[in-house]
């Protein structure tokens, strides 16, 4: 099996025209039918438009551009990166900063001692309309929708409402 595969291997045929013996998948003549020739050394293109050769020869000449080119993209990356770097490490000082003052703050309050509520008081003025104040439950009349409340008041009609 092993050398079946090398026999096929060393007899590569041509994808177009089936001649055996090709380096390529297309034999010389098809290549030059397809592809053409190189304008500057006159070699049949290897590639669309280009012969291998020229190609590495023009890869050599732009090297240094394309070196360049590359250098200052690497930089900026950098550059940017560690400007980035930066800023989040002075966020994150900025952060721990507002912490401990907060900590600070929280422990300076807790260290105070409680302030005298001697001076305050819960006096209420009668010319007020508070919202919000404790409510005696004790003093208030039972609700409209109670069970009994029929049957103590029976004639409701009668009645005289104040409001």
């Amino acid at each position: 099996m092993d050398q079946q595969f090398e026999e096929e291997e060393e007899n590569q045929k041509c994808v177009q025209c089936k001649q055996e013996d090709t380096d390529f998948l297309y034999c010389e003549t098809c290549r030059e039918h397809k592809h053409k020739r190189c304008t500057e050394c006159l070699q049949v293109y290897t590639g669309r438009k280009w012969c291998q050769s020229c190609n590495s020869k023009r890869f050599q000449q732009n090297f240094d551009n394309w070196t360049s080119e590359f250098i200052n993209e690497i930089t900026f990356y950098i550059r940017t990166r560690k400007s980035f770097k930066n800023y989040f490490r002075c966020e994150e000082k900025k952060t721990e900063l507002i912490k401990t003052e907060l900590i600070e703050q929280i422990e300076e309050m807790n260290s105070s001692p409680l302030p005298d509520n001697s001076s305050l008081t819960n006096t209420m003025h009668p010319e007020a309309i508070y919202k919000s104040r404790p409510f005696n439950f004790k003093n208030l009349p039972e609700p409209k929708n109670s069970d009994d409340y029929y049957e103590t008041f029976d004639d409701i009609s009668n009645m005289k409402y104040s409001g």
